[in-house]
């Protein structure tokens, strides 16, 4: 088990607008791995990752959301041996689910296009993939880590464009 916090350092351009207003707020989640299965060359485990994340622009508006993530952790250990028993370095991919709770937006810039459900409502939903890496330190005398970590998401893009996909970068650290 892991929580984390990870702070925005890269978004993909069509995410971003020309006026500057686009900004990122740190994302926070909580992380559930099952222990590491030797496969081959590698050690595997599966995990699921809940997060939150926003982004906000002038014509996006505020766009709050949550993901859901299963995703599997390889662990680069029985590979890199020769690295101190206690660092271990891990690729983790997985997809994603991205549900909106709570959506701002000035939709009279986007003229002719519904953004919004049957009821009225304003959605943001929407299949998406997570890939990163991580460098985990184990305490030699206590049962915790500290990973530091990098992770890419791809989501969809704010209403009412959410058939498209834009990306973020993030960095962070966990303590798991």
């Amino acid at each position: 088990l892991s929580a984390f916090g990870g702070f925005p350092i890269m978004a993909a351009v069509s995410l971003q607008e020309d006026d500057g207003s686009f900004k990122m707020r740190p994302n926070f989640g909580f992380t559930a791995q099952l222990p590491y299965y030797p496969v081959g060359a590698l050690d595997i485990s599966p995990g699921l990752r809940f997060m939150t994340y926003s982004f906000e622009a002038s014509f996006q508006g505020l766009v709050q959301a949550i993901q859901l993530n299963p995703f599997a952790s390889f662990d680069f250990k029985p590979v890199l041996f020769f690295l101190p028993k206690n660092i271990h370095v891990s690729v983790d991919a997985g997809l994603s689910i991205n549900i909106g709770y709570d959506l701002n937006q000035d939709v009279a810039f986007y003229k002719g296009v519904e953004s919004e459900d049957l009821t009225g409502n304003e959605t943001y939903s929407g299949a998406g993939i997570m890939l990163g890496s991580s460098i985990d330190y184990w305490m030699p005398d206590l049962p915790l880590a500290f990973r530091f970590f990098f992770n890419n998401y791809t989501v969809p893009q704010a209403p009412p464009f959410t058939d498209q996909s834009t990306m973020f970068s993030n960095i962070g650290v966990s303590l798991v």
